[in-house]
Order: structure tokens, then C-alpha cells, then sequence
């Protein structure tokens, strides 16, 4: 045997319900009529002051507006493309490469530091040395400041500098 559960409603019940909606239907659209008036108010104050005279005045200003804007970003652009040649920012860069260089240069003299130890006091021969230290026949240091030969190369990975970086190349 089977059982039905019947639910019965009653009819005022449900027309309780549909007068409950259409209520809240009705303050909804009576706050709907509340904020579309608040927003026309907006409206008009922002539209105030801003009416189109007899002369055009509005109109020349907004072109006006329009012409300064291009200006500004064109001068923003010219700015930009001159900020390359600042004078502290070459200045800053001159000095990160008196660094490098400095750096560069103390590899290099620990690294004939080395072998002149391995040399006169360890006994090696100058090429067991070289060898041993890794110096080929292209690593040089050219006196007076004017560069590397190819144990720069070496000398940047040490260092964990990009050997390709112009400021580098410089010092070849």
C-alpha cells in the first residue's frame, strides 16, 4: 500500500502572498521614482554652468582644453626620450663602471697573485700555473686603464656579470 502526502493550500493564502509581491513591487518602483528624480537634479546642477552661450565660448575652451592635453603629452614624450641623456643618470653609471672596473682589476691582480705564489714559493712551473688557474694564452691585462683581453670574459662570470654588457665591452 502506498501513501500520498496532499498538501493543500488554501485560496487566501496564496492571494496574501500575491498582494505581499505586488506591494513591494510598488515600493520598489516608488524608490525607482525617488532616485530617477535625485539623478535629473544631478543632471541639471552638472549641466549648469555649462550651457553653450551665444559666442561659443564652451566650445573654444573645450578645444582649447583639447590642444593643451596634446601638448602635455607630446612634452611627456620629448621628456621621456631626454631622460636618457640625464646628467645623474650618466653620472651614475660612469661610477657603476669605475666599480666594474675597479672589481675587474682586483680579479685580475688575485689571480697573478696566485701565481706568483704557486710560483716562487709552491715551486710549479709557469705553465703547470697557468694551467692550474685556468689563465690561456688571451688572458692579459693591458697597463694604463685601457682594458681586458679575453680574461675579462672569465673574469665577468666570476664575477656573475653579463659579458655582453656594454659597459664591459668597454673595458675590453
Amino acid at each position: 500500500m502506498s501513501t500520498f502526502a496532499y498538501r493543500r493550500s488554501f485560496p487566501a493564502k496564496k492571494d496574501r502572498q500575491n498582494q505581499l509581491a505586488h506591494e513591494e513591487t510598488l515600493r520598489k518602483i516608488e524608490k525607482l521614482k525617488t532616485d530617477l528624480q535625485e539623478a535629473e537634479a544631478k543632471l541639471a546642477d552638472a549641466k549648469r554652468g555649462r550651457e553653450d552661450d551665444e559666442e561659443g565660448t564652451r566650445a573654444r575652451k573645450m578645444q582649447r582644453r583639447a590642444e593643451l592635453k596634446k601638448e602635455i603629452e607630446t612634452a611627456n614624450a620629448e621628456l621621456s626620450k631626454l631622460k636618457q641623456n640625464d646628467p645623474q643618470a650618466i653620472a651614475d653609471l660612469e661610477k657603476e663602471l669605475k666599480l666594474v672596473k675597479e672589481a675587474a682589476d682586483r680579479w685580475t691582480d688575485n689571480i697573478f697573485s696566485c701565481k706568483d705564489y704557486l710560483v716562487k714559493k709552491r715551486g710549479m712551473m709557469k705553465k703547470e700555473a697557468n694551467k692550474y688557474l685556468g689563465i690561456t694564452d688571451n688572458f692579459d691585462c693591458k697597463l694604463g686603464g685601457v682594458g681586458f683581453g679575453f680574461g675579462a670574459k672569465r673574469l665577468t662570470s666570476t664575477l656573475r656579470l653579463d659579458p655582453d654588457d656594454k659597459a664591459l665591452k668597454n673595458l675590453r
